[in-house]
């Protein structure tokens, strides 16, 4: 009875200390799963940070790049329209020139006309014939004029030549 009472004491004892050691290993298998859920909250709570930090910064990235291609269309506009106000600025200065040179010959080609009429009426020929003479020099001067206008507009590459019309 002794033996069996010690053996079963002991197999109690025993039944106790795997019990305890079942208990103890749920406990440390329970709190690695809450330490490995705080864990995951943390690194998710990270990444989410991380997320929206990089989210902004994107969003300034793109509003910056939007502000840029702004002034650079804004740039190109005002260059073009410099370019376009000095060509015409370029276009005035050229016209008010060619109107001084045209102008100043057709002057003289009406004086020269007019005074050739006032010498015929008085029958003064010589100096009509001599008004006449100015007034084709002056209509020399302005076709003149004219060619070097008309070679400055063309190509000076520009060669004539025979082409074949099947080419």
């Amino acid at each position: 009875v002794t033996t069996a009472g010690t053996i079963a004491l002991l197999s109690i004892a025993l039944a106790g200390f795997v019990l305890m050691a079942l208990l103890s290993r749920m406990q440390q298998r329970m709190r690695r799963e809450r330490l490995d859920k705080a864990n995951a909250l943390r690194l998710e709570r990270k990444v989410r940070e991380r997320t929206g930090e990089l989210s902004r910064a994107n969003e300034a990235l793109e509003a910056e790049i939007g502000e840029r291609r702004q002034a650079e269309a804004a740039l190109l506009k005002a260059q073009k329209n410099l370019i376009h106000a000095e060509k015409l600025a370029a276009i005035g200065q050229v016209s008010a020139t060619l109107a001084h040179e045209y102008n100043q010959p057709l002057a003289a080609v009406r004086t020269y006309s007019e005074n050739a009429g006032r010498y015929l009426d008085r029958n003064q020929e010589e100096k009509v014939r001599e008004n006449l003479s100015r007034i084709s020099a002056l209509v020399d001067r302005l076709a003149h004029l004219s060619r070097t206008l008309l070679t400055f507009a063309s190509r000076k590459d520009s060669v004539v030549q025979p082409v074949s019309l099947r080419d």
